[in-house]
């Protein structure tokens, strides 16, 4: 993936591999977002991160995402990339207890909602985030280079049981 991406021009050549986590499981019943951070002390500029994202809702009619967690200051300060089990899709930061705007659609055909399995990517390049579902351009927005932590997240709209399963989590980075 890294290779095409390089030769699409998304991402300048050169660079490494510096996390790969095969497989992950986030699960919860409370409504809220459930993180589990895999990498701390990564600079939130220069990285492609991307992961295979399954969403099993064990009740039916809750609302729940899965996704990747971009940047991790603390439990009110973080920003997320994810698809949910309606077809829609965000990009969306926390800070204290409000949201900010983001990136945000519905109903995108693109999006697998039977069987829930999306493939996520986010290039971060210097100040800007560019955000892929199964391959597809799904917008692009503006940040403030960050360090914290990375990883996958849940996120349960409504109370219910919901299970986020993740294979093939990577971080690309270049220009370190």
């Amino acid at each position: 993936i890294v290779r095409d991406l390089e030769r699409r021009g998304l991402i300048p050549t050169g660079g490494q591999l510096v996390l790969t986590v095969p497989e992950s499981l986030v699960s919860s019943v409370r409504p809220g977002v459930i993180l589990q951070p895999l990498g701390r002390g990564v600079n939130f500029r220069n990285f492609a991160l991307a992961t295979t994202a399954t969403l099993s809702p064990n009740s039916r009619g809750v609302i729940s995402a899965c996704g990747l967690l971009l940047r991790n200051i603390s439990e009110t300060d973080y920003m997320v990339a994810y698809v949910d089990n309606t077809g829609a899709y965000g990009l969306s930061q926390r800070s204290g207890e409000s949201f900010q705007p983001g990136i945000y659609s519905e109903n995108a055909a693109y999006i697998n909602t039977a069987p829930n399995t999306n493939q996520i990517l986010v290039i971060a390049i210097e100040d800007r985030l560019h955000y892929y579902i199964n391959g597809r351009y799904a917008g692009t927005q503006e940040v403030t280079p960050i360090e914290g932590q990375i990883g996958n997240v849940l996120v349960n709209f409504d109370p219910g049981d919901n299970t986020c399963q993740f294979a093939n989590t990577w971080l690309w980075r270049w220009g370190e």
